[in-house]
């Protein structure tokens, strides 16, 4: 019999030379870029970095937001009582708050982004906890810009050069002094006196404290609202489950129809250019059975044997794209018509039950891929393939063998696999599956593949007859 050549490279490849299964050690970059303000704060370095003035631009940008939407709110109210107005505006200040968030938190804006972008796009509502972080904005930034600029005061209370005096002859001015008078007396009594280095290196340290003190308390309120606000701009749960459903829907569809093409490129070779060639061994034939002897009649059994060369090709390419069997009959006649060209015997127990056109065409190719390993890899003399659906909404389908085992399974981030274990695994990813592998040495390989589905149509099942029906009456 003839075995059908899914891939040149097996999962069995070297499996005798292997022994154990490798084990792969990865290594993680120690000293990677922080990626994140909430990083870049737990490290010693935070001040010699880009995040502390992302920090300060992510606080400038959303104080200059707060004062705008702070001068407005009352009309701002107002004129959210307008569906259309409310649905084209606060989705807008939405996306600068999210581009605010990206200054200092890419992977949460990422997350976030999206679905506020199409929110804007398609004028939808903001959810209540969206609503919310604008007004957070309003009321935490602005409290935060007079707290900065109450910080050269507390820092000039703390590191004014006054402790370094005893006595206070600014007293001596009186209570009618003058605010000059006072600053003047101040100055000569406190300022003046000091020398010229002392006085230097005091202002210095003030102003090197003031700056460290400011950059990581800016870091902190960035790092604090943009948590915040992470938490509150996310969509809710049930928009991430409609988000999901239709990302599904249209890959699904998507599939079905790459599966679809396929079909029609198939009949288009089965019935056109199949048919074609059939008909041009059949004219070779006759024209090799009037001259058997003479040169017309080599050349044209010469032709003959090629032709048949092309037409098994041809064959070979059509069953690869798309089986006939599969595309008619579903998954369990295309895997008995499967196994029955194996070269070792194949027991088949797959339901007689039609699933999604992309969920039968992965499982089947998943099945050829196996069965050709063991054919060509495993030394088997028998091999398995059993197909369950679970709770109607999980396919397993299992490839089993008794051959000499030590293909390796591996872990994601494992030891590098053969070509045909990595194929089978992009393709059950294709149908948010997963491979498992189980191959101990001497004891065969079993390959199992798991993904969702739901069965679309399945076989009809007989009643008994009624009196009028039956045809013993």
């Amino acid at each position: 019999m003839n075995t059908t050549h899914i891939n040149d490279t097996s999962l069995y490849d070297g499996a005798e030379e292997r022994g154990a299964p490798a084990v792969v050690k990865q290594t993680e970059r120690r000293h990677r870029a922080p990626a994140t303000l909430g990083e870049a704060l737990r490290r010693p370095g935070y001040l010699f970095t880009k995040w502390p003035w992302l920090a300060l631009g992510n606080i400038i940008v959303g104080i200059a937001l707060a004062s705008v939407l702070g001068s407005v709110i009352l009309p701002l109210i107002v004129l959210s009582l307008v569906p259309q107005i409310r649905n084209l505006l606060w989705p807008a200040l939405l996306r600068v708050e999210v581009w605010r968030l990206r200054l200092i938190d890419r992977p949460g804006a990422d997350e976030i982004g999206p679905p506020i972008d199409r929110l804007a796009d398609e004028g939808g509502t903001p959810t209540f906890a969206q609503f919310a972080h604008l007004a957070l904005v309003i009321f935490l930034l602005i409290p935060f810009t007079v707290g900065v600029a109450f910080l050269p005061a507390m820092f000039t209370m703390l590191f004014s050069p006054w402790p370094f005096f005893d006595g206070t002859p600014v007293e001596a001015l009186g209570d009618n002094a003058t605010n000059a008078e006072v600053g003047q007396g101040m100055y000569d009594t406190f300022i003046a006196p000091l020398p010229t280095w002392l006085l230097v290196t005091w202002i210095v340290v003030a102003a090197v404290v003031f700056i460290i003190a400011l950059l990581y308390a800016a870091g902190l309120w960035a790092w604090a609202t943009g948590r915040l606000g992470r938490t509150l701009m996310a969509p809710d749960e049930g928009q991430l489950r409609a988000d999901v459903d239709r990302l599904e829907s249209a890959r699904s569809d998507v599939l079905d129809a790459a599966a679809m093409e396929r079909t029609r490129i198939e009949g288009a070779l089965h019935d056109g250019v199949q048919h074609r060639l059939v008909a041009l061994t059949m004219k070779l034939g006759m024209a090799e059975a009037e001259d058997p002897e003479g040169p017309t009649g080599r050349l044209a059994a010469e032709v003959h044997g090629d032709v048949d060369a092309v037409l098994a090709d041809l064959r070979r390419v059509i069953r690869n794209i798309q089986p006939r069997a599969l595309s008619e009959h579903g998954l369990r006649a295309a895997v008995a018509d499967l196994a029955a060209g194996m070269p070792m015997p194949v027991d088949v127990d797959v339901p007689s039950v039609r699933m999604p056109r992309h969920i039968e065409e992965a499982a089947f190719f998943f099945a050829a891929e196996a069965l050709s390993n063991v054919a060509k890899h495993s030394g088997a003399s028998r091999a398995t393939v059993v197909a369950r659906i679970e709770d109607g909404a999980v396919l397993s389908l299992t490839v089993a063998d008794d051959g000499r085992g030590g293909a390796v399974e591996l872990a994601d981030g494992g030891a590098t696999t053969g070509q045909g274990l990595r194929g089978m695994r992009q393709r059950a990813a294709g149908v948010d599956g997963s491979v498992a592998v189980t191959s101990p040495h001497g004891r065969g390989t079993t390959v199992t593949l798991t993904c969702p589905t739901r069965i679309i149509a399945a076989p009809a099942v007989p009643t008994a007859p009624t009196p009028e029906e039956d045809p013993r009456r």
